[in-house]
C-alpha cells in the first residue's frame, strides 16, 4: 500500500496537512492527545501501534506515512528493536570509589606478607 492510495475523511486529513514528514516522539503525543512520557512508555514495552524509527541508538521519530496508515486502517504496525545507548560512566554516579577498612582477611594477609619481608 502506498501512503497516495490512503484515503482519509476531510477532518483528519486537515490534521495531516500541517504535519512534517517526520514526527518527534512529543509531536505524536500531541497527534494522539497523550502525554510524552507515556508514549514513550508504550514504545519502551513495545506496545505502541505505529513503527518508531531510531537514530544510532539516540532520537525516536515516526514518519508521516507510517501514521497515516495506522490511522487509516487500524493495524498495528511490526516493532524494530530498538536499541539502548550505552551508560556513560559504567560506575555509577560517583565512580569506582575505594572501599573503607580493610577486611579481617585482608589484614591477616597483609600482616603475614609484612612479616615474610
Amino acid at each position: 500500500m502506498k501512503t497516495t492510495d490512503i484515503t482519509l475523511p476531510a477532518a483528519l486529513a486537515a490534521r495531516f496537512v500541517e504535519l512534517p514528514p517526520t514526527l518527534s516522539i512529543p509531536q505524536v503525543a500531541d497527534f494522539f492527545k497523550k502525554k510524552t512520557p507515556t508514549l514513550r512508555k508504550q514504545i519502551d514495552r513495545g506496545t505502541f501501534p505505529v513503527t518508531v524509527r531510531q537514530i544510532e541508538g539516540g532520537e525516536q521519530y515516526v514518519l508521516l506515512a507510517d501514521l497515516m496508515r495506522f490511522t487509516a486502517d487500524g493495524i498495528p504496525q511490526p516493532q524494530a528493536p530498538l536499541v539502548k545507548r550505552e551508560t556513560r560512566n559504567p560506575f555509577g554516579r560517583l565512580g569506582k570509589r575505594p572501599r573503607g577498612r580493610p577486611t579481617k582477611l585482608e589484614q591477616f594477609q597483609n600482616q603475614k606478607a609484612q612479616a615474610q619481608s
